[in-house]
């Protein structure tokens, strides 16, 4: 049935050019530089083309300069998206392995 999706809550998409950089893509390791304080639990996924989440790390009380870098050296070369969701919403972004 459907009735999960209804109590899914709709998150804000963000559209910052200055929320993230994302420093040497495409690499096996690119780092993800945050732009901005975001407070609370913030939760990165990289997703594979098909959906798949094959990279995953939560952070709490991100800083501005803050860097994380993305452990994608065990994957296949191709495209993949990063995803960014904490309270304020969701941003994503095209990641090149």
């Amino acid at each position: 049935s459907n009735t999960n999706l209804i109590t899914t809550s709709v998150r804000n998409i963000i559209r910052d050019g200055n929320y993230i950089k994302l420093l040497g893509n495409p690499s096996a390791q690119p780092v993800v530089q945050f732009g901005k304080n975001i407070a609370g639990d913030v939760q990165l996924r990289v997703m594979s083309s098909n959906g798949q989440v094959v990279w995953e790390k939560r952070m709490s009380n991100v800083l501005a300069g803050q860097i994380q870098p993305l452990q994608l050296q065990l994957l296949p070369k191709g495209v993949y998206t990063l995803v960014i969701t904490s309270r304020e919403g969701i941003y994503s972004e095209k990641v090149l392995r």
